[in-house]
């Protein structure tokens, strides 16, 4: 029991860490698409949903990591859910 919420916590703040890195390579990106004027341009008129992207390769993984982390922590301590 005690492994196991040991474990939720650490997935808990590794989901944190996640969702930190990818507000910082959206926040780098989109920096990086309003200071080049031209590729932010090309990037509005062809793919505008990029300007997101960067956003999503920590924040998707970090949700995971935290609802894992939440299962473990607060989670049954039967181990199965039974009906």
């Amino acid at each position: 029991m005690r492994q196991r919420q040991i474990i939720g916590a650490l997935q808990m703040l590794c989901g944190l860490g996640l969702w930190a890195l990818g507000l910082a390579l959206g926040l780098v990106w989109l920096g990086f698409c309003i200071a080049t004027i031209v590729v932010g341009v090309l990037v509005y008129l062809f793919a505008p949903a990029a300007f997101l992207w960067p956003f999503n390769l920590g924040i998707v993984p970090g949700n995971a990591m935290l609802v894992m982390g939440a299962a473990n922590l607060f989670g049954d301590s039967r181990g199965e859910h039974e009906a």
